[in-house]
């Protein structure tokens, strides 16, 4: 799926500009081109380039600000020129987001309805669950992985930003839907799978980020040196 492929090339890219020394402004206005893509291929797209640009500005504002904001310029640099032309299209030539247009006095009863948040609580986990269709759950198999091996991140900035780029994505899903003008049940039904299909590639990568390799787990640890101190 090609918005997959951009997602997942947005969060890669962010990645190595983030430990690169030299040349990461090219990968981070890489990163925008990619984040542009994703944003003219499909309406969700333009949220996981929200999503991306507001899990920096996160990391800049606890960390280095200065060096975190001109990334995220390089990064918007890359992204305007397709998020400037999806915008004249938007404008000029594509018809009113039904999901948008579709928003009334209603929308606010939604947000209230508990049997509403219910509803898209209890189906993102048990779609998470079934994910694929597996015989075994992928995502039992993913947290049975972790609890064996345990975490082990060198990267933990990038871990936390490419963490919070997966969360916001799917706030942003779950909101979606509670305010969907369309039958919830059958919105859930046509389109969940496919969105987490979408940003499952994205979620692997961020999940080996954290977890420990067998390979780190099971290699020796170094022999600390004995120093002796004699006195004449």
């Amino acid at each position: 799926m090609p918005l997959a492929f951009f997602y997942l090339s947005v969060i890669i890219l962010l990645t190595f500009a983030e430990q690169a020394k030299e040349r990461s402004k090219f990968l981070y206005m890489l990163a925008g081109i990619m984040g542009g893509l994703a944003a003219w291929t499909k309406n969700e797209g333009l949220l996981f380039v929200i999503a991306a640009v507001l899990s920096r500005l996160v990391i800049a504002y606890k960390g280095d600000w200065k060096m975190g904001s001109k990334s995220i310029g390089y990064f918007v640099m890359g992204l305007a020129p397709i998020l400037l032309v999806l915008l004249y299209f938007k404008v000029h030539f594509t018809p009113a987001n039904d999901l948008v247009s579709g928003q009334n006095l209603s929308t606010f009863h939604k947000l209230a309805s508990p049997s509403r948040y219910y509803l898209v609580i209890r189906r993102f986990i048990l779609t998470g669950l079934s994910f694929g269709g597996w015989i075994e759950s992928p995502a039992i198999l993913l947290i049975t992985y972790a609890l064996m091996f345990g975490t082990y991140s060198v990267q933990e900035k990038s871990t936390i930003a490419n963490s919070l780029v997966i969360a916001i994505t799917l706030l942003g899903y779950f909101f979606v839907y509670i305010v969907t003008p369309v039958d919830l049940t059958w919105h859930l039904d046509t389109s969940l799978n496919r969105l987490l299909l979408q940003l499952y590639p994205s979620m692997l990568f961020s999940y080996f980020m954290v977890v420990a390799s067998p390979t780190h787990i099971l290699q020796p640890k170094k022999k600390e040196k004995l120093v002796l101190h004699c006195k004449d």
